[in-house]
C-alpha cells in the first residue's frame, strides 16, 4: 500500500502533456525537443510523414509540432487525414511551408508559428486556452 504523501504528490503533480515533434533538420530537432522538454513537455520524435503517421495512429499526443518546410513529405496529407478521422486538439506548425501549404494547415486547425524559438510559448498557450 502506498504513503499518504506518495498519493498527495501524485495527485498535486499534473501529469506532462506529451508532445509529438516532426521535424527533419538535426539542429532544429535536438533545439526544440530540448526546449521541449525543459518546459515539461514529454516529447516524442518522429523524422518524417511515416512515422508520424505511425506516432499518430498508435498513440495519444496532446499536441502535435510540425515543420511545414520538411521536404518531399506528405505531412500536411497525413495530418489531413488523421484529422479527419479524429480532429487533433492542438496542432502548431512551425516555420516552412509555401502559402498553400500555410492555407491547408489553417483549415485543418493549425496555429502557425514563424519559428522554433516562438513555438514553446505558443504551445502554452494553446494547450492552456
Amino acid at each position: 500500500m502506498e504513503s499518504p504523501a506518495r498519493l498527495q504528490r501524485q495527485v498535486r503533480t499534473p501529469k506532462a502533456r506529451r508532445v509529438l515533434l516532426v521535424e527533419d533538420d538535426d539542429e532544429q530537432r535536438f533545439a526544440l525537443k530540448e526546449q521541449l522538454s525543459q518546459a515539461g513537455y514529454k516529447v516524442t520524435v518522429a523524422l518524417d510523414d511515416a512515422s508520424m503517421a505511425w506516432s499518430l495512429q498508435f498513440c495519444h499526443y496532446d499536441a502535435v509540432v510540425v515543420d511545414l518546410g520538411t521536404p518531399d513529405s506528405l505531412l500536411l496529407e497525413v495530418l489531413a487525414e488523421v484529422h479527419e478521422r479524429d480532429p487533433l486538439r492542438s496542432l502548431m506548425i512551425i516555420s516552412g511551408g509555401n502559402e498553400h501549404q500555410q492555407r491547408v494547415a489553417r483549415s485543418i486547425g493549425a496555429h502557425l508559428v514563424e519559428g522554433t524559438s516562438e513555438s514553446v510559448d505558443a504551445l502554452g498557450r494553446l494547450l492552456l486556452g
